[in-house]
């Protein structure tokens, strides 16, 4: 397997030629699923790119057919492991902050707390300022500086551990 050194100034460089083909292949999915993900598209994209451009081996095809690929399984795995996901707990979780369930608003905002209460602080902070303060994927690392996948993978996680301590109560 090839792996190359890319710089920034290298990487910003493609990354503005090919932005074109990565915003076309971001927004048809967009469209597709009918879902307002574009930022968090774009930054799986430029994430794609870079790795294309580490691994890319010019035996194996051409570079733009690579980069398709890559950009679009990985859109689908997102769409597929975290906005199908993400968009169930958000309903649920609106629904028991808002008190859909429940007569008592005490009694709804209690749960809320005790359920982030119960993730580190890092997810807890994700998980809010996915659901309910409808920050996009990108939105978010800027504020918190971690990077898209880590972001992902503690969502994931975080809503992993609260199904299976609290699914009863969402």
């Amino acid at each position: 397997m090839i792996k190359r050194r890319i710089t920034k100034g290298y990487f910003d460089f493609y990354y503005r030629q090919k932005y074109g083909l990565l915003k076309k292949i971001a927004s048809n999915l967009s469209k597709k699923y009918n879902v307002n993900h574009f930022d968090d598209f774009m930054a799986i994209a430029r994430n794609e790119l870079l790795y294309s451009m580490i691994h890319f081996d010019s035996t194996l095809g051409a570079f733009n057919t690579l980069l398709w690929h890559r950009v679009s399984g990985s859109i689908h795995h997102y769409i597929d492991s975290n906005i199908k996901q993400s968009e169930r707990y958000q309903s649920e979780l609106r629904k028991e902050f808002i008190n859909a369930e429940y007569n008592e608003p005490v009694c709804s905002g209690l749960i809320i707390e005790e359920m982030f209460d119960y993730l580190q602080k890092e997810e807890a902070q994700i998980l809010k300022m996915r659901y309910l303060e409808n920050n996009t994927l990108l939105e978010i690392t800027e504020k918190t500086g971690f990077s898209t996948y880590s972001i992902l993978n503690l969502q994931k996680k975080a809503t992993e551990k609260l199904i299976l301590k609290f699914g009863d109560k969402i």
